[in-house]
């Protein structure tokens, strides 16, 4: 049994259709030490400003739910 007679027909059509020559395969969603690291750490950033923008939110609803109550007693 080789390699292509245990791809499924649609995803063996599929990679095919995709990808004319394997040069072609082998530069498709494939990246570089460096383009990995440049991706992670937009992630990073865009996460830790993500996580300020809520715990912002968090603080701002406490302050106003302390504020409701204290008007309240």
């Amino acid at each position: 049994m080789t390699d292509k007679d245990s791809i499924s027909a649609p995803e063996a059509i599929t990679r095919r259709s995709i990808y004319d020559s394997q040069d072609e395969a082998q530069s498709v969603g494939r990246m570089s030490a460096d383009e990995t690291r440049l991706v992670r750490e937009r992630q990073d950033a865009r996460s830790r400003v993500l996580g300020m923008i809520l715990l912002g939110m968090c603080v701002l609803f406490f302050a106003i739910t302390v504020v409701k109550i204290g008007f309240l007693s």
